[in-house]
């Protein structure tokens, strides 16, 4: 028996879009994309909130990250328990990353350790959603205000949630979401950045299409964009109508979704409940779908127990090892204690989820974890 670790849902209805999609023969940007941000805009039910939908994830982070006016020479905190291309998103604005410690409680940002490491170069600070955990929003929201920060909230993980009852993206200053090929709604391959600000917008969506001119005539539409002006640093960075109406799709689903990764992350902390050393980072799912399921093993066997799943045929994960072991940012400044990072690194563990798994595919995985403590 084989237990991939990731399994997107793409059914017959997602290949049909697609199909259907590819034979119009518009494959690049275009109305979809648009009808994409109306869609994702519906789901945040905050029409104030502006939606531009870009080419990934880390494209995504790094339009944030210029957007928020970062420059080289600033400093941006972030969690070193993150996908290394949002660092090297900072350092591809000539920023430096400040790597700060997490919670032991959630593994979200540790917000007492950030504001220790605030001084005159920091720019932003990217708090991120790990997992199925939440990071309080609200109190970085305040930090932001306090030292006149931006706050870009890392929703990569997160999108759909509800943080104290509020679409996550729906408030706040700059959020960015993630549709990757592993995702829990998946686009191909998309990034979204979410922001309050038209003049943002602008400068956003003609970023994304090596910094033409915004052009009403052809935005949101199947027409060749008019090369008019350039007045400003640009990226190929643009979305294509493929991945926009699989991610459409997607969404259709987003209830099933929800419900089906919902109950297999609360089978599994029951199964693994009796296990003194399986100790999942996730306790209550209501109002989140989660992303990644993620254990620590308490025991130093992590690797024996990778070895060992691997061996019985089930994938795992893990997210991450923390950016500052990374040899290119090991020089990279961080907080003066790193304590709860350095430890979750070679905990952490993440194990077999999907969108509607099979129970058989659940009760594996089970089995196997059991046996090796057994």
């Amino acid at each position: 028996m084989s237990v991939p670790v990731y399994k997107p849902l793409i059914e017959q209805s997602d290949c049909d879009v697609v199909s259907a999609m590819v034979a119009e023969a518009w494959l690049g940007h275009g109305k979809y994309v648009k009808l994409f941000e109306d869609k994702i805009s519906s789901f945040l039910e905050n029409s104030q909130r502006k939606v531009v939908a870009v080419s990934t994830g880390t494209s995504a982070a790094h339009l944030s990250l210029l957007t928020a006016g970062v420059k080289p020479g600033d400093e941006v905190i972030l969690s070193s328990l993150n996908f290394v291309g949002v660092a090297q998103a900072i350092s591809s604005t000539g920023a430096n990353p400040v790597f700060c410690d997490v919670s032991n409680e959630n593994l979200t940002l540790d917000i007492g350790k950030v504001e220790t490491l605030i001084n005159s170069k920091t720019a932003a600070i990217i708090t991120l959603d790990f997992g199925s955990n939440q990071c309080d929003l609200d109190q970085f929201i305040e930090l932001g205000k306090k030292h006149n920060v931006r706050i870009i909230h890392d929703a990569a993980h997160s999108f759909g949630w509800k943080n104290k009852g509020r679409i996550t993206g729906s408030f706040g200053d700059i959020c960015f979401f993630s549709f990757d090929p592993v995702k829990n709604f998946t686009a191909i391959d998309a990034g979204v950045i979410v922001i309050n600000n038209e003049n943002e917008e602008k400068w956003i969506i003609e970023a994304r299409t090596v910094g033409q001119s915004l052009d009403m005539g052809t935005y949101g539409k199947n027409v060749k964009m008019e090369f008019k002006q350039v007045k400003h640093i640009g990226y190929r960075y643009h979305l294509s109508n493929v991945h926009a109406v699989l991610g459409m799709n997607q969404l259709d689903k987003y209830e099933r979704i929800s419900t089906s990764r919902r109950k297999t992350c609360e089978k599994y902390n029951q199964a693994f409940s009796v296990l003194e050393h399986v100790q999942p980072i996730g306790k209550n799912y209501d109002d989140v779908t989660p992303f990644i399921y993620v254990v620590r093993i308490k025991n130093g066997q992590r690797e024996s127990l990778r070895e060992f799943l691997s061996g019985n045929g089930v994938e795992t994960h893990v997210h991450w090892a923390p950016i500052h072991w990374y040899d290119m940012y090991q020089p990279e400044k961080t907080s003066s204690d790193m304590t709860v990072t350095n430890t979750v690194g070679l905990e952490i563990l993440t194990l077999p989820l999907h969108s509607c798994m099979a129970e058989s595919d659940e009760d594996y995985v089970i089995e196997k974890i059991k046996e090796f403590y057994s």
